[in-house]
């Protein structure tokens, strides 16, 4: 495809369609001059001087009243989505919009300020500043080399290559939302009671949705309900006649929260979208998608909700936040929901940047277990050489006997295996009920099934079950807990493994390593400090209110 540069008055543009320039143009009694073509966008961009037009459509013959009859078209089917050319073209199939060429109907959104044309990648400047213009990333993100497409040296972009490549030769299309929001007199919806302390975070989110702040930062106890009590607020803003994105870090939270979600809104229809869905291009109301999906909305949403904003990836890429901002509207709300915030985030909360909810218990009103820390001299020679460590035995025995099952967490793939070797040598009678989970292993959906239904009894785990592992008669062992993996967050969401459930709350958390590090005993002091609150506010009972 070639991208044509334009001269008209004093601007130099690029078009999609030349003719439509033509056309629209000669409406306002202006003509224009061709300056160039190629087929690299991201050159053609870069000649423009005017890149953006905001003049409405004037009223014309039969060809302006076509392409603004279709143009409105493709505006009602794919506005607030963010598309590469070839993505484009895939929803338009999925949509089933005909009519005129789609360039035809895009470049007249182009011109009367509906939409915006940018490249994949903008090479404007030194390298240092380039910029992928789909998901926010620059510098070591972006590769350049020989490009097959525009047959020159082009750039695309590594941090959203699983996405699709985005590279400078072809554009980016940003399409506004179709219309503005109407009100509803009612959303059907059906929400779980709300305890006392899920009550007063609830309120307080929808006092603060008619506030001024774009962030609010919700920070609750594992184990809290914090789903729960965002949707309030979720209904409030579809009976505006808004939409509602929910971001989370992985697949299987958002297929989660996408059926919880369902079950509340039964007339709202949700769209999922995750490397695996077939969702990608649906219209909806509510939104459940990855991080990495939220870069295919743009001023979609008026609310965004980003859960476990504290994981993988947002935790380790900020870089994603980028989507989630570009998806909700100029004037939209973002709520963080977490159980362990960064010091930093709390500290731009205290200045007043930020608005903070705490949530110090638990929907059921019963305290969190306190770890129970244990030094065990030599603990990595005593694994690997199956000699006795009393503190584990005893406490895998007691948690067996009380009918429980237990997560063991160590910090590397190959000490999964040297526990089980330590099994073998000391507890054989076990050892047919223990389990591995790892990010190397191929069936892990399917040790954790069992597990879940109790066919496996102990399960060993790195860190990839910290969270999302929701098991009513569960008991948690660290097992190396002075390794570095485990910083006082990680620490923290593990002991949430325990105790969840208003019907057993026998189970019991066991830091074991050889050294006392400062993450444990910061873990301890959060959740002790998370109980006293709890406490002090009187939020240790077990009273629900009703939406």
């Amino acid at each position: 495809m070639l991208y044509t540069t334009y001269q008209v008055m004093d601007d130099i543009r690029v078009t999609l369609a030349p003719e439509v320039d033509r056309l629209y143009w000669r409406t306002r009694g202006q003509s224009i001059r061709k300056t160039g073509t190629t087929p690299s966008f991201g050159q053609a961009f870069s000649r423009a001087t005017r890149r953006m037009s905001r003049e409405p459509p004037v009223a014309g013959g039969a060809g302006t009243q076509r392409l603004e009859k279709y143009a409105n078209h493709l505006q009602q089917w794919l506005g607030g989505q963010a598309f590469t050319r070839e993505e484009l073209d895939q929803a338009l199939a999925v949509a089933g919009v005909a009519g005129a060429r789609p360039d035809e109907g895009l470049q007249w959104l182009v011109l009367t300020g509906r939409a915006q044309l940018l490249p994949g990648v903008d090479m404007t400047g030194p390298a240092i500043r380039w910029r992928c213009n789909r998901c926010g990333a620059g510098g070591k993100w972006i590769r350049r080399g020989a490009c097959a497409k525009c047959e020159k040296a082009c750039a695309w972009c590594d941090h959203c290559i699983r996405l699709g490549k985005s590279r400078a030769c072809t554009p980016i299309v940003l399409i506004e939302p179709a219309s503005d929001p109407v009100a509803v007199d009612k959303v059907t919806s059906i929400l779980p009671l709300l305890s006392d302390p899920q009550w007063d975070a609830a309120s307080r989110c929808l006092d603060w949705l008619e506030e001024e702040g774009e962030e609010l930062l919700v920070q609750a106890v594992t184990g809290a309900g914090k789903t729960e009590m965002m949707f309030p607020m979720v209904r409030r803003v579809l009976e505006e006649g808004e939409r509602v994105l929910w971001v989370a870090p992985r697949q299987e939270a958002v297929r989660e929260v996408a059926d919880r979600l369902r079950r509340s809104f039964p007339e709202i229809r949700v769209a999922e979208l995750h490397g695996d869905s077939g969702d990608r291009w649906v219209n909806q109301s509510i939104a459940a998608a990855t991080v990495q999906q939220a870069v295919r909305f743009y001023h979609r949403f008026r609310l965004a909700v980003v859960d476990e904003v504290e994981a993988y990836p947002l935790r380790e890429e900020q870089i994603w936040q980028f989507g989630v901002r570009r998806a909700i509207r100029n004037e939209g709300k973002r709520v963080y929901l977490t159980a362990t915030p960064p010091k930093s985030w709390l500290n731009r909360a205290r200045r007043g940047k930020r608005k903070l909810v705490t949530v110090p218990a638990r929907y059921h009103g019963f305290p969190l277990p306190v770890p129970r820390l244990h030094r065990v001299w030599r603990l990595q020679h005593k694994t690997d050489r199956g000699r006795p460590i009393p503190v584990l035995e005893r406490f895998l025995k007691e948690a067996i006997e009380q009918k429980g099952q237990v997560l063991l967490f160590v910090p590397r793939v190959t000490d999964t295996w040297r526990l089980l070797r330590w099994f073998d040598s000391r507890m054989p009678g076990l050892r047919a009920k223990c389990g591995v989970v790892s990010s190397r292993g191929g069936e892990r959906a399917e040790m954790v099934r069992r597990f879940m239904t109790g066919e496996v009894k102990v399960l060993i785990t790195t860190t990839i079950l910290e969270r999302g592992v929701t098991v009513p008669r569960c008991h948690v062992a660290v097992v190396g807990a002075d390794h570095p993996v485990f910083d006082g967050a990680a620490l923290v969401q593990i002991a949430g493994r325990v105790g969840r459930s208003a019907a057993y709350q026998e189970g019991e958390v066991l830091f074991i390593s050889s050294l006392r590090t400062e993450a444990q005993l910061r873990a301890v002091r959060d959740i002790r400090e998370c109980n006293r609150l709890a406490r002090r506010k009187g939020y240790l009972s077990a009273r629900r209110y009703a939406l």
